[in-house]
Formats: C-alpha cells, structure tokens, sequence
C-alpha cells in the first residue's frame, strides 16, 4: 500500500532481451542502411559523370576559341571530378562487401538459431547421437564465425561514417572552389605585363600538374 492507503501501480515486467536476436535486428537495420548508401553512392558518381562531362564541353568550346586560361581551369575541374569519382567508386565497392556480408550473417544465423540441441537434430534428422553432436560442434564453429562477421560489419560501418564525411567535404569544398573560379572567369581579365629575364624552370610538383593537363588537353583533342 502506498501513501493515503492507495495501492501502488504494479510495472510491467522488462522481459530480457536476447542478444542473439538482438544481433540479427542490429544486422537487419544495417543491411538496409546500407542498400541506401548504395544507392545514394551511385547517384553521386552519376552526378560526378555529368558534371565531368559539362566540364569538358565547356573546355571543347574553350579551346576551340583559344581561351587558354579558361582551357586550363576547366581541365583542373575535370581532374577534380575524376579524383571524386574513383573515391566515391571505391566507396561503393566497399559498401556492397559489407552488404554481402551482412546477407551471409543473416541467413548463417537462421540455420543456427533453428537448432538448439544435439537431441533435436536427432529428431528432426533421423541421426545417432555421434553424428548430431558433431554437427552440434560445427554449428559452434559456424557460430563463432558468424559472431566475428557481425564485428568485422559494425566495425565497417563505423569507418564508412567517418570516410563518408571525409569525401562529402572534400566534394563540398571542390564545389565551392569551382563557384569562386567561375565568378572570378566572369570579371573583366586585367591586362598582363611580361618581364624580362631568366625563366624560372617548373618545379617537380607543378611539372606533374602540367603532365596532367597536357593529358586532359589531349582529351579535348
């Protein structure tokens, strides 16, 4: 009896939550997180391709008009989308290992969850005794790989979060970098003065950079 002779309320009973099943709701949730991120991840490379694709018309007309400079902004944007692409790419290759390996957990683990002792395999397969605990043994076995599955899944979505992030700022960052260029493009150019004297050779890195426009030029045709 509480206070004032009323009657306490009675709470319902918690029932416990079984970890294995736990696990399988765990791994259904994410199973299907994942198909999301998949599908996402492919809708981004799409995009990727028609803006590398937009990039290099605008550099086919540049180039034909012998506007140099714009030629060679536009080759960086392409480079860009290119560097985005195989990033976003592997991305998704990544992810569809993990959703293999999630359909692998699921369906392992409602074998071994439909067995529950040796006595039952001997019923429910005619077997003796020997044999059911031997396939009691390698249910063990396939359990315990089935455990490390789970580990190796969480533990790759975790890191899929924290690569995710990084590729969606860097994609940001292109995208805000591109905007600036193209409004700076849009400003009347100041005229250039050229000075005399020795000309400075390129360095290694810029060298490499040049390679990789004379490339993306080639493209261009």
């Amino acid at each position: 009896m509480g206070l004032f002779g009323r009657k306490k309320e009675a709470k319902p009973a918690v029932m416990p939550v079984d970890p294995d099943e736990e696990k399988t709701r765990k791994m259904i949730e994410v199973a299907s997180s994942i198909d999301e991120k998949i599908e996402m991840s492919d809708k981004k490379v799409a995009a990727l391709e028609a803006k590398r694709k937009a990039y290099l018309e605008k550099a086919k007309v540049a180039r034909k008009e012998k506007r140099n400079l714009e030629v060679q902004r536009l080759c960086i944007n392409i480079k860009q989308c290119d560097e985005n692409s195989k990033r976003q790419i592997a991305m998704g290759v990544k992810l569809t290992k993990l959703k293999n390996l999630c359909e692998q957990y699921l369906e392992q683990n409602d074998f071994i969850m439909s067995v529950t002792s040796a006595t039952e395999l001997m019923e429910k397969y005619g077997c003796d005794q020997a044999q059911a605990e031997k396939m009691m043994d390698k249910l063990q076995d396939l359990k315990d790989r089935n455990d490390e599955i789970n580990e190796t899944v969480m533990e790759g979505v975790e890191e899929d979060l924290a690569d995710n992030e990084d590729v969606l700022n860097e994609i940001d960052e292109a995208n805000a970098e591109d905007a600036r260029k193209e409004a700076e493009s849009a400003l009347p150019s100041a005229p250039t003065t050229v000075h005399g004297g020795a000309v400075k050779k390129p360095t290694p890195a810029k060298q490499e950079k040049e390679e990789d426009l004379d490339g993306l030029l080639a493209e261009l045709g």
